[in-house]
């Protein structure tokens, strides 16, 4: 009965069975969890090559000079700051005149209204008078 389940075979599948039984010899000892552990490790290195393989990269052997057209996107290796002085002054001068006077009446009022009577009652007996001040 052995010999028949061989006879049923394909050429095919015993082929495949000649090439992988020595190679699946050495795994058929392990236990199961020693082969699970095995193939997870397995899997994560194959997982790990095919993200960020390093023999892929292939660096640009194209160099930019200033004022050069790129053909592809560029990505900076950091960040770059630049302050332009000349249009920061003239930013800041805008601001500055863009912006309309405060007046704080409430902390001089008693000051301005002692100052403000003063000149006025001067200005009575003048213009009373009908002299100029001048």
């Amino acid at each position: 009965m052995a010999k028949r389940i061989q006879d049923l075979k394909s050429p095919t599948t015993r082929l495949r069975e000649r090439v992988t039984d020595p190679l699946m010899r050495p795994f058929r000892k392990l236990t199961e969890d020693q082969r699970f552990w095995l193939g997870f490790i397995l899997l994560s290195l194959i997982t790990t090559l095919l993200i960020n393989n390093p023999l892929w990269h292939i660096p640009s052997g194209q160099r930019y000079k200033p004022g050069d057209v790129a053909r592809e996107t560029v990505v900076s290796p950091a960040d770059i700051y630049f302050t332009d002085n000349d249009e920061s002054q003239r930013l800041q001068s805008e601001a500055r005149e863009s912006v309309k006077p405060i007046f704080r009446f409430g902390i001089w009022r008693r000051r301005m209204t002692r100052r403000v009577r003063i000149v006025v009652l001067r200005a009575k007996p003048r213009a009373a008078t009908g002299r100029s001040s001048r």
